[in-house]
């Protein structure tokens, strides 16, 4: 008797420790998913970072690529200008000279 009354009392304890390492791991699992979660969240906070990022990346190259062709275009617009004054002014010159060489033949 005593020695089943042993065996119930050791088996007893080995339930204890054993409800005990389970208690211990189901716990360790809780925090891991915890973990899981919270790096999933990260992630996903940094994915939606790097989207906004981009958009306003490309946002900003439309912006300067229709700022420089602006540019572009006063430019040229400048320099067509500067060539036709430039002309005129050659066209008139010459006029000038025709009539002067007009007159000295006469």
């Amino acid at each position: 008797m005593c020695q089943m009354m042993m065996l119930i009392e050791s088996t007893a304890r080995e339930f204890d420790r054993m409800a005990k390492e389970s208690l211990a791991s189901n716990g360790a699992v809780e925090h891991l998913r915890d973990e899981q979660v919270a790096s999933r969240e990260a992630h996903e906070k940094l994915t939606q970072a790097r989207d906004e990022a981009q958009k306003e990346a490309q946002a900003w190259a439309a912006k300067l690529s229709t700022d420089i062709e602006a540019e572009r275009e006063k430019i040229k617009a400048t320099v067509e200008k500067a060539c036709q004054e430039r002309y005129e002014a050659q066209a008139a010159a010459t006029q000038a000279e025709m009539a002067e060489v007009e007159r000295g033949l006469r």
